[in-house]
Order: structure tokens, then C-alpha cells, then sequence
């Protein structure tokens, strides 16, 4: 894989601290993904057994609302 990876490196056009940082953004999309998978889970857990407050549950329906705008 290393291979691979240095030889496309080296015919790329790409500059490594270009790429170095793409490779960081996407780990910290990834992070984020599932951090966000981790708190809706819990959320849904917590529905589920009625441990939520009124005003909890208003907020995330709220974010969910306009997370799906964008």
C-alpha cells in the first residue's frame, strides 16, 4: 500500500502539504460522523426510556430541522 501510495505521490500534481491537509479535514469529517452517531444513539436511547426533558427534545428536533435545510 505504501508503494502505491508513493508512486502516485510522485506522479501527482498535488502538493503534499495540499494533500496532508485534505487527509487531516477528512479524518476530522470522520470524527465528527461518528461522534454525531454516538450523541443520536444516545438521544434515541434515552426517547426510548423517557430519561429526556421536554426542552432536550425540542432542541435536537430543532437542530435536526435545520441540519437537513443545508
Amino acid at each position: 500500500m505504501d508503494e502505491i501510495f508513493h508512486h502516485t505521490m510522485g506522479n501527482s500534481m498535488i502538493p503534499w502539504s495540499d494533500l496532508q491537509a485534505i487527509i487531516e479535514y477528512k479524518h476530522q469529517m470522520k470524527v465528527i460522523q461518528l461522534d454525531l452517531k454516538r450523541w443520536t444513539r444516545y438521544f434515541e436511547a434515552g426517547i426510548q426510556q423517557q430519561i429526556w426533558s421536554t426542552e432536550v427534545k425540542q432542541l435536537c428536533t430543532m437542530k435536526n430541522i435545520d441540519e437537513k435545510q443545508y
